[in-house]
């Protein structure tokens, strides 16, 4: 990941951390998060995919290619 610039680094962070939160509302019965929270969640996934798509279109290609190939060991 060190390799990719910092639009995409960003979004795999932001990707995972809300992917996180996404599992822990599904599984557990008192994670609420409020209307607000939900809203925050929403607009930080918006920047990063804004941010995503400002970056090198073989930069994002290399990504998709990173993302679906790499070795999952």
């Amino acid at each position: 990941m060190r390799s990719f610039p910092p639009e995409i680094r960003n979004f795999a962070g932001v990707f995972a951390r809300l992917q996180d939160r996404r599992h822990e509302a599904d599984y557990d019965p008192f994670i609420k998060p409020t209307q607000a929270e939900a809203q925050g969640f929403i607009g930080e996934a918006a920047e990063a995919i804004d941010a995503l798509r400002s970056a090198p279109e073989p930069d994002r290609r290399a990504f998709c290619a990173y993302v679906l190939f790499r070795d999952r060991r």
